[in-house]
């Protein structure tokens, strides 16, 4: 069911409040767009928030902003991930440079980096430990700067496996529902599924990175809005 406010559409779950809470896909008119989970109107739990410029912003949401894991994605290609605190980069994480293919992993605290652990060259997908981690892939060059991190690795992007999967709602094994489907070239869908179809709010991620976002229609092959 669609729901449209003083700010945007929703495609969702509401509590009797008419306040978005649960699983559900909200566009604002100024043309953002999140997929996830809701508490009082505000993301709350795991969700992705999609910016019009072309940012993006995904992980553990608590008030709004980013609490626990997360990733940000910029427009101009950089990209975070790591820990986060009240929207602010806290605790380790890693920070790729686009133009120069450089990534760096760090002890941040509230936005500022204290630490520089390592440095190295590509594009990372995740910090894995050899202790606690069975994926360890070092496909680049990198300088330790910290004994304390010699059993922390970053794992390279060219991770196939990532792509052709979908997470989200199934029914009778079909995706049904809200989710996020991976496609090999790079492309993905994230919003609201019948019958193995997008259909509702989604959003439409392409390789050079535009992503179309708006109303899709099950029985129609394009946006609606």
């Amino acid at each position: 069911m669609e729901i449209e406010d003083d700010e945007g559409i929703l495609e969702g779950e509401v509590n009797q409040e008419g306040e978005r809470n649960g699983r559900g896909s909200y566009l604002w008119f100024n043309g953002n767009f999140y997929n996830g989970q809701w508490a009082h109107n505000h993301p709350e739990g795991t969700g992705a928030l999609y910016y019009s410029d072309g940012g993006i912003v995904k992980g553990s949401f608590l008030l709004g902003k980013l609490n626990g894991y997360g990733i940000s994605l910029y427009a101009n290609g950089d990209k975070y991930q790591g820990n986060w605190e009240n929207g602010s980069f806290h605790g380790r994480g890693v920070f790729y440079l686009q133009r120069q293919n450089q990534w760096q992993l760090s002890i941040f605290h509230q936005g500022s980096c204290k630490h520089l652990l390592k440095t190295g060259f590509g594009r990372p997908i995740s910090i894995c430990n050899v202790k606690t981690s069975p994926f360890i892939l070092i496909g680049f060059d990198a300088r330790d700067n910290s004994k304390q991190e010699q059993n922390t690795y970053v794992k390279d992007d060219n991770e196939e496996s990532f792509y052709g999967r979908y997470e989200g709602d199934l029914v009778n094994g079909m995706r049904d529902g809200n989710g996020i489907l991976y496609m090999s070239d790079g492309t993905y869908f994230d919003g609201n599924w019948k019958n193995n179809l997008p259909n509702g709010l989604g959003l439409f991620h392409h390789p050079d990175g535009k992503n179309d976002v708006g109303i899709y229609e099950v029985n129609q092959n394009q946006f609606i809005t």
